[in-house]
């Protein structure tokens, strides 16, 4: 967006939120006009309108944050494409894990190729399916999450990147300093652990709270 675009769309904001911005000092104005126009600066002009009109609908008290709007025109852009929000991966996921114990295996086969990296294996399901429930829409809920935006652009790299950009960059990259990186495996390995380790501690739980009761 260009400056006019960005102090236009900071306009609507305005209006929305009248009591906040009427505080705004000139300066303080000057500085959210840049930062606006660097955060902004390849979006288009009526695609941030909508975006802001959306988000103004669920900001009732206070104006939404770049990262607010970001999120509502990233959001947008699944929508557009067909693609499915982190939260509706995250809902067929918890389908599947409904139907783990027995049905992993076709409940696995089921699912978006993004929720299947994240699982790495359909026995996972089938782990998630003994999970303690509260654990698992809490801590794992946020595990997902914040896995789950690398994992999409993960798969929509390998499907729009040609095989000789991918073949240049792996030769590239081996010419860098080696440094610790989590692989895909490396994540799954690590959330097997914990849920491993979540399990057992359930388990001595039980055991201590059993002993307790006698």
């Amino acid at each position: 967006m260009t400056r006019a675009e960005v102090i236009a769309s900071l306009k609507i904001l305005k209006v929305a939120y009248p009591a906040f911005y009427s505080r705004m000092s000139r300066s303080s104005a000057e500085d959210t006009i840049a930062v606006w126009c660097e955060m902004f600066r390849d979006e288009d002009i009526n695609v941030m309108k909508l975006a802001l009109y959306k988000v103004i609908e669920e900001h009732a008290n206070f104006p939404p944050t770049i990262a607010d709007i970001k999120a509502q025109i990233k959001e947008m852009r699944l929508a557009a494409t067909g693609s499915k929000t982190d939260e509706e991966l995250w809902q067929a996921l918890k389908v599947a894990v409904a139907d783990g114990y027995y049905g992993y295996k076709e409940q696995y086969a089921k699912l978006p190729e993004e929720v299947q990296r994240y699982l790495g294996e359909p026995v996972t399901l089938r782990e998630l399916s003994q999970m303690d429930t509260n654990t698992f829409n809490t801590v794992t809920h946020g595990q997902f999450l914040k896995q789950i935006g690398i994992i999409r652009e993960r798969v929509r790299f390998d499907l729009e990147t040609p095989d000789e950009i991918k073949n240049l960059l792996a030769s590239t990259a081996k010419k860098l300093p080696q440094q610790a990186q989590l692989t895909e495996d490396g994540f799954n390995a690590s959330r097997n652990a914990v849920l491993n380790q979540l399990e057992s501690g359930k388990r001595d739980t039980d055991y201590h709270e059993q002993r307790n009761e006698i």
